[in-house]
């Protein structure tokens, strides 16, 4: 994630977890090993103005400067199975590397701040809030007197408050006793940070070496699926920026990253991170966390010293700005429970049976949650959603606005952690008061013909395509299980359009927008993106899945042939009144090895002649992706789409593994020219010819080793050595899309570097 920015200097977010991490104590000698580990890293990125030099720069010199002469420059690479950290000094301060230091391992990076060991080593009492047994909303953050519209304080204070949400025997003697509430009041000191003899340890010296006896422990949990996001205040309540996460130890937590200037700066101090001018709030403090209700009942296995792992809050946040109020949604993705399974329904003694919808007293179903933002110091509880026909809450939302009236949109989920679903593709729409609180919930059942499907990631606020205010289409995709031939399973999909006429979502229209000439589509459970596309809305998807890494879609060459996964853009013709002209878009039968051919006017059938002659129905362009390779399986894209607002797309994709050996697979990176797919500098298509001047910054991917690719953009896919996809890295890509740095010439930041 990409966070502040000045002139020459950003500041990049890394969020790193270990499963397992060694420990090695001094004195006395000795070796401590702790589990599911969060950190949470703030290291600078130097970009000069003319855009030809980029880095990124550890804390070399901790001043909280960015000084191009004392910060070295550090590059992560991952070579023999090991993630290695390279880096060069800038001797005399031009941006470049001079001479090569030695390689050094991630733990050895100076951070600018390291928000788990800040956390780490914190004495003060944290501020943690609890959505708590009360059903009014909103809720204000208030320590005390639950069920009267507050948010309260996680403590033993006011266990009464939610205290029942935790289970009931927590000592696992076969009954509820005295002893039990013992444990919770433990229970919920473990998770403000204190460790019991009986629960997992966390507990580490607090500065090595010293004598272990004078020991802290380690609060942040691991951060995997949830990337930060980054909101930049400047209004009564602060001047800086605040980052937002989830966590798998049950929380949403937002830590200070700071103000970035560069005023009155000269020679080599490119920027300054300061904690701005309205609180003394600490660079990478904590300044708050907020544990949703649903996630209460997960917090006992949390501790117990035999946790493997849970999700919990592991959701990417999405904010959503309007006027002077920040909506914050976040939400559980893979965990909680959906009801759907006897493996996967809630805790029996906080949930015994779960009703569609469920009663008030079940909680630890799969959840979302909204909470108001305007002041970061002092959030707002508007409500937290959950519904057995949610299922898992995967596809984040969409958020929407008609005549003033906002809208929340969640697609129904997996039920399993290996991406099943067996019943119809369900659309959620909440209805909003003016305060943001949910006023009525539709439900829109889709039908037979989403039969065993789920929907695909949202993370939008629609498209407005005549620009008066009003949200008129939606778009999303969706996964359908059709059989299961050899024991492989047959999964296929589509693009949904949902066309938004009004304030009463029963009104609202749906279709397929894309038709595919192979027989049941594709899967799609990554975000349809659009953009501009030479004055034209284009749509942009890939197909694929992946959920566990013993996954069966499209492992096996034989006995079944599949059909590849693919990565397409087809031309949006409706207007705002969902007047269409073609109704439809035509997907041609594809297979393995083939692709569109973008071709010049003058090609028949090729799709820049399609589009000169217009002939919309048959724009549409598309890649098939690789087939197996052993020991990788075939490609796919599970990664959102990067549009950039410059007349060309970009796409991650991947190559999963069961080889413990290969990090679970590659990944590598596609360009396209929007209109045609073809190569983004090809001058072939006459209206269609990208600005190759606009092609420019670089591409921050990080992978499940934890290595960051740097991918320049204008050297990979302009000029003379342009390719249209790069060489492959080891690692598997995250859900999110991957941010391009802001460079001289007008590359358009996208924010969202996720992290593994």
């Amino acid at each position: 994630m990409l966070g502040e920015k000045s002139r020459s200097g950003l500041t990049m977010l890394q969020a790193v977890f270990y499963p397992s991490k060694d420990f090695d104590i001094a004195l006395p000698p000795s070796t401590t090993t702790l589990s599911w580990l969060g950190y949470f890293n703030n290291l600078w990125y130097y970009e000069d103005v003319t855009g030809n030099i980029s880095n990124l720069r550890e804390e070399t010199v901790h001043d909280n400067f960015l000084n191009l002469q004392t910060d070295n420059i550090v590059s992560f690479d991952f070579v023999g199975n090991q993630l290695v950290v390279r880096s060069w000094e800038d001797t005399n301060g031009d941006g470049a590397g001079d001479n090569q230091l030695a390689d050094k391992l991630l733990d050895d990076v100076e951070m600018v701040w390291e928000a788990g060991e800040i956390l780490f080593k914190r004495t003060t009492a944290r501020k943690i809030f609890v959505n708590d047994n009360g059903t009014a909303y909103p809720k204000s953050p208030i320590s005390t007197t639950c069920g009267t519209n507050n948010m309260v304080a996680f403590s033993t204070a006011n266990k009464a408050c939610f205290g029942s949400y935790l289970g009931t025997d927590l000592n696992n003697d076969g009954s509820v006793n005295t002893a039990d509430n013992t444990q919770a009041d433990r229970l919920i000191n473990y998770v403000i940070g204190a460790d019991y003899p009986e629960y997992r340890n966390r507990t580490l010296p607090l500065t090595n070496p010293i004598d272990a006896s004078v020991a802290g422990t380690w609060k942040l949990g691991d951060i995997i699926y949830s990337t930060p996001q980054i909101l930049k205040y400047d209004n009564l309540y602060s001047d800086y920026s605040v980052a937002y996460v989830g966590a798998n130890d049950g929380m949403l937590h937002a830590f200070k990253v700071g103000k970035l200037d560069s005023t009155g700066l000269s020679g080599t101090n490119k920027a300054q991170l300061t904690v701005g001018s309205k609180d003394s709030i600490a660079l990478g403090e904590e300044m708050w966390a907020f544990i949703p209700k649903n996630a209460l009942p997960y917090l006992r296995f949390y501790a117990d010293p035999n946790y493997c792992h849970n999700y919990t809050v592991d959701l990417s946040p999405y904010i959503y700005s309007y006027g002077s109020n920040r909506l914050l949604i976040g939400g559980m993705r893979l965990g909680g429970a959906c009801g759907g399974t006897s493996t996967l329904k809630p805790p029996t003694d906080t949930c015994s049976t779960p009703t569609s919808p469920y009663p008030s007293t079940c909680v630890g179903m799969s959840s979302y949650f909204a909470l108001n933002v305007k002041d970061p110091k002092n959030p707002k509880l508007l409500w937290e959603f959950s519904d057995p026909a949610l299922k898992f809450t995967f596809s984040g939302p969409a958020v929407v606005n008609y005549n003033n009236t906002r809208f929340v949109v969640f697609l129904s989920g997996p039920e399993d952690y290996s991406g099943n679903s067996s019943q119809n593709l369900r659309v959620f729409v909440l209805k909003l008061n003016a305060d943001d609180t949910i006023n009525t919930v539709y439900t829109k059942d889709m039908g037979v013909s989403y039969a065993n499907s789920f929907g695909g990631r949202l993370f939008t606020k629609g498209l407005d395509i005549d620009e008066d205010g009003n949200t008129d289409f939606v778009f999303f995709g969706y996964s359908k299980y059709i059989n299961t031939v050899a024991t492989y399973p047959q999964w296929g999909g589509g693009v949904v359009k949902m066309y938004i006429n009004g304030t009463n979502p029963s009104l609202w229209a749906y279709n397929d927008y894309v038709t595919f000439a192979n027989p049941n589509g594709f899967p799609i459970t990554s975000k349809v993106a659009f953009d501009k596309c030479f004055d034209q809305y284009y749509l942009y998807f890939t197909s694929g899945r992946y959920f566990t890494s013993n996954e069966l879609y499209n492992t096996s060459a034989g006995p079944v042939t599949n059909k590849p996964d693919i990565l397409a853009g087809v031309p949006f013709t409706c207007n705002y009144q969902n007047i269409c002209n073609p109704a439809a878009i035509n997907m041609p039968s594809i297979t393995i090895g083939s692709h569109s051919t973008a071709g010049s006017a003058a090609t028949s059938g090729s799709v820049c002649y399609n589009l000169a002659t217009s002939n919309y129905a048959n724009a549409a362009w598309f890649q098939a992706l690789d087939p197996i390779t052993s020991p990788y399986y075939m490609e796919r894209g599970v990664t959102d789409p990067v549009t950039t607002g410059a007349n060309y797309v970009l796409f991650v994709t991947a190559q999963p593994t069961s080889d413990v050996c290969s990090f679970s697979g590659q990944s590598r990176m596609w360009g396209f020219n929007c209109a045609t797919g073809g190569m983004i500098n090809s001058t072939a298509c006459a209206g269609k010819t990208v600005n190759t001047t606009l092609v420019q910054g670089t591409l921050l991917m990080q992978l499940s080793t934890a290595a960051i690719n740097q991918i320049n953009l204008k050297n990979t896919f302009t000029g003379g050595g342009a390719v249209q996809k790069t060489g492959w890295s080891a690692g598997m890509p995250p859900p999110n899309p991957p941010p391009i740095t802001p460079s001289g010439t007008g590359s358009k930041l996208i924010h969202g570097l996720d992290k593994w």
